[in-house]
């Protein structure tokens, strides 16, 4: 078998070129975002939120990050109050998230849900910065109950909204409208209202009810004892979603999008509706439904929050909005790269993105291998004064590994992955690389090294797995 070495050289001048944007002009020339508000952990992303959506506030809301039920009806109360919700775990409130209240200045905490949800240890660290209320019942209906019944004794409002406890999305898509309008939100089950419920609905002042959810969420039995109900619902989470945004905002300029099955991310994007002006609707992790992307094509909003990282929301979704909006002309943000270190986690977001275009092609993926990265990572070092296949010694690249190594891509540009890899697909010697089925092409590894001052290097090292 001919073991022939392939190469190719892939030089990109920077100064020319147009990347693929996830900032762009529409035809009208009004810009067009797509910002991501994420951060390590759902705690950690519940600060970015605040950070995003607050300068200041009197009030925060603090709730179980890994327990729902108590969370469901806090949106209208941070609506209410102005102030954001902060997520925790249930024995202990973490320094950043103390952090952030003193940076925003507030005097009062407020806790939801009972010691069974948010520790007694947890209100005590808070005691340290802020004075401490507990709303919490003997389960989430008496807890949603007590909630609601404060908020309409802030927003003076003779409605409320119910929808099934025991089923997060419905409530959470609906904090935006809900907290518009000043409206609580209490829990029902599917075919009965608890007695906490009950209690609450029968001891209120409430003239209307907005029932939120289809059927398997609230039956038409329970809707039918309630007063004046009117139901907004959808065939499933994500028409739910899509119905109540248009309750909520005619032609809304701005969207918040949150991961339909992850609630803590959704529960930290209701500070974000009322600075925005912004409906929730919600998503898959890896591709947009079609009806919520159908709607935002039918709203063209000019700005798009996606609240969560990669692992709520992928990054493919943003690929899908830019599509939505045709022909898209200005330039990008451009990431930054630390001068001086590796970017691993783009060396592997890189190796996903091209074995996904490989299966795409009916080619087997590649199989990462350390020894190629470990070669990449030399020769990313070696291109930053002269991009060639020659090494600084005169030798051909391949003399990094002579074991493993059978080709190489490189590039120099300070972009995301996916933009690398789509000039690279444009042209052939790389293309040719990258979308190879002989047998010596089994194998990669990947290196992005910033130089001193901070411009990515690329190399693609393909080749056998060592033997």
């Amino acid at each position: 078998m001919n073991r022939k070495i392939l190469k190719t050289t892939f030089i990109v001048v920077l100064a020319l070129f147009l990347m693929l944007p996830l900032t762009a002009v529409a035809d009208d020339n009004v810009k067009f975002e797509i910002v991501r508000i994420a951060d390590k952990g759902r705690i950690e992303t519940s600060i970015q939120v605040s950070s995003n959506a607050f300068e200041t506030s009197d009030y925060v809301i603090i709730t179980n990050g890994f327990n729902f039920p108590d969370a469901l009806a806090g949106g209208p109360l941070a609506s209410a109050l102005n102030a954001p919700i902060l997520l925790t775990e249930k024995e202990s409130l973490s320094d950043a998230v103390l952090k952030e209240i003193i940076e925003l200045g507030a005097s009062k905490a407020i806790i939801l849900g009972s010691e069974g949800s948010v520790s007694k240890r947890v209100a005590e660290q808070l005691n340290v910065v802020a004075d401490v209320e507990r709303i919490g019942g003997d389960d989430r209906y008496e807890t949603a109950a007590l909630i609601a019944e404060r908020v309409m004794n802030i927003t003076g409002t003779t409605s409320v909204a119910v929808t099934n406890g025991h089923k997060y999305p419905d409530a959470l898509s609906a904090s935006a409208y809900l907290g518009a309008n000043g409206i609580p939100i209490v829990l029902v089950a599917e075919n009965n209202i608890p007695i906490a419920t009950q209690r609450f609905l029968d001891h209120m002042d409430i003239n209307k009810t907005i029932v939120v959810g289809g059927v398997k969420t609230v039956s038409s039995d329970v809707m039918n004892n309630l007063k004046n109900p009117e139901r907004i619902a959808g065939s499933n989470r994500f028409e739910t979603s899509i119905a109540l945004s248009k309750k909520a905002y005619k032609n809304p300029s701005n969207v918040i999008l949150v991961n339909a099955y992850n609630f803590p991310d959704a529960l930290s994007a209701v500070g974000l509706t009322s600075k925005y002006k912004a409906p929730v609707l919600l998503t898959a992790q890896e591709a947009l439904p079609r009806n919520i992307k159908n709607y935002l094509e039918q709203i063209k909003p000019r700005r798009v929050l996606m609240v969560g990282g990669k692992g709520s929301i992928s990054t493919e979704i943003a690929g899908e909005l830019l599509d939505s909006f045709g022909e898209l002309n200005g330039k990008p943000e451009v990431p930054e790269f630390a001068p001086l270190e590796y970017n691993e986690e783009f060396a592997k977001e890189m190796a996903e993105i091209i074995n996904r275009l490989r299966t795409e092609q009916g080619l087997e993926p590649f199989a990462w291998d350390d020894g190629l990265e470990a070669a990449a990572k030399i020769r990313a070092k070696e291109i930053v004064e002269n991009l060639s296949h020659t090494r600084p010694n005169g030798e051909n690249f391949s003399t990094v590994n002579k074991e493993q190594v059978r080709g190489e891509n490189l590039a120099i540009l300070n972009a995301y992955p996916k933009d690398v890899i789509d000039i690279m697909m444009s042209a052939s010697g790389q293309s040719s690389n990258l979308l190879r089925k002989e047998p010596y092409f089994k194998s990669i590894g990947i290196a992005c090294w910033a130089d001193s001052e901070g411009k990515a290097h690329w190399v693609q090292m393909f080749g056998v797995p060592k033997q």
